[in-house]
Formats: C-alpha cells, structure tokens, sequence
C-alpha cells in the first residue's frame, strides 16, 4: 500500500469489502473486530490515478455511490479536500477519519522498507500482529499480493506470514493483484488456490473474490476453524445480496476447502 492510493477506486474496494464484513462504523456486526496491517510502502509511483469514480456524474452516482453512499461521500470529499489544498494524500485519511472504519479497527502502519532481513522482517510482522492481537479478521494491504516462497520483499505478503496469522486464530484478508504477463487469469487463481491449500499453505477454508473493474484485484480470504467458516459464508451470503455483488463490481465468492 501507498500513501497515493488511498482514495482510488482500488481503495474504494478495499474498504468497501472491508465494511461489508465487518460493518461500519454507524452498523458494527457485534463481537468482530477488524485489524488492518498495512505493508505501507513510503515511496509513490505512477499509480494512484484512478479517481475519476468520484465524478458525481449520473453514471457514477447510480454504478459507485449506491453501493455504499457514505462511503463513497467520506472518499469523495477526502480527495477533493487534498486537491483543494494541494496537499498528498496518506493512509492517515482512512485511519483517522471515524466514518470510513469502524473506530475500535486495529491499525499497523510503521513502514516496509526494502532491504530487509529476515530477522528484521520477521520482526516487523510480530510487531504487527501484536498491534492487532485483539481483531478477529485481519486485512493484509501489500503493494502486490502474496510473494510465494518470497525471503524479504518490501512489496508482497511472505508466506509464512499467512502461516502465522493462521496459526493466531485469525481469519485474514488478502489483497492480490493478478498477473500482467505470463499466465491467464484462470490459471492464476488456481496456482494461487493450490498454493494456499496445498503446496506451500495448508488453508482450510478459503474464499477468492474478485474485483471486476479496472484496475482488477482479488481477494484471498483465509480462515482456520469451523466457526470462523460459518461467520464468513453468513457475511459472504449478505455481501452476495448486496449491490456491489449486483452491479458486476464483486464477483460472487468462491468457496475452497481441503475438507
């Protein structure tokens, strides 16, 4: 994640998700609380741009604003606000602001920076799992996605990290961007399924969902006991109903399981 980001159509997403299965701040869903670890990425690049949802046309207002208005209007005047003023956008918009997350979400913010150890890295995410320790779903907000059998990149989700989440009791959230080359999208989704379930992770439940709008994304979401299943498939079957699912953004989830 940068600090250019936030407020782009793919955090748009991300906190849209993030609200449909936890609830917001005005309707919490009761006895689950959200963490975010947020991989910030200090550096800016070319990407960032994709703003132009929040032109209050007829068509946006009737595609975007009508999935989540308030949403939609708190990301809508954020943006508009840092233009105003010239000023960058930061992560500090989302955590700070008591309209967008619920208030009692978990935030991990301390930078990511490259050249990293393994020791150091390792450390990093203890530290980030500690500052979450009190959430029940964790979202995990790299630049990229998962890097299989990745040692230390700055941009990715390490494996083993989802291990340790898992090993935590935690259902988790993964945001993944999918291949620019190389693979088609269909064998993407399945060697990252086989990865999670099979040869590098041993997930047993798992759930992708798709963002359908440009620029694409998937989410991995993870969970380790039974009861962590039967809360996300009734959250799962709401956001199913919901106009995110409706209007083609979402794809309906998928469900995988090694049982």
């Amino acid at each position: 994640m940068r600090n250019n980001y936030v407020g782009d159509i793919g955090d748009f997403a991300n906190n849209g998700l993030l609200r449909a299965l936890g609830g917001t701040p005005r309707d919490p869903v009761p006895d689950i609380r959200l963490g975010i670890i947020w991989y910030l990425n200090p550096g800016e690049d070319r990407y960032g741009n994709a703003i132009g949802y929040l032109n209050p046309s007829r068509h946006n207002l009737s595609t975007y604003r009508e999935c989540d208005r308030d949403l939609y209007d708190e990301l809508r005047q954020l943006v508009g606000q840092r233009m105003l003023t010239n000023t960058n956008r930061d992560i500090r918009d989302i955590i700070d602001n008591p309209n967008i997350l619920r208030r009692d979400t978990q935030h991990y913010d301390k930078p990511i920076l490259p050249g990293h150890t393994r020791e150091t890295r390792d450390q990093w995410f203890t530290d980030a799992m500690d500052r979450t320790a009190a959430s029940d779903v964790i979202f995990l907000n790299p630049d990229i996605g998962i890097g299989w059998n990745l040692g230390a990149s700055h941009q990715h989700v390490v494996s083993r990290e989802v291990n340790t989440l898992l090993e935590r009791r935690k259902t988790g959230v993964i945001y993944q961007t999918p291949p620019r080359r190389g693979q088609t999208h269909k064998d993407w989704v399945k060697s990252n399924v086989k990865n999670l379930l099979y040869d590098t992770l041993a997930v047993e439940y798992l759930w992708v969902i798709m963002w359908n709008r440009a620029p694409k994304r998937a989410y991995f979401i993870v969970a380790s006991t039974a009861q962590q299943k039967r809360w996300m498939q009734q959250r799962l079957t709401i956001f199913c109903n919901s106009q995110w699912v409706r209007k083609g953004h979402f794809s309906e989830p998928q469900e995988y399981s090694r049982r």
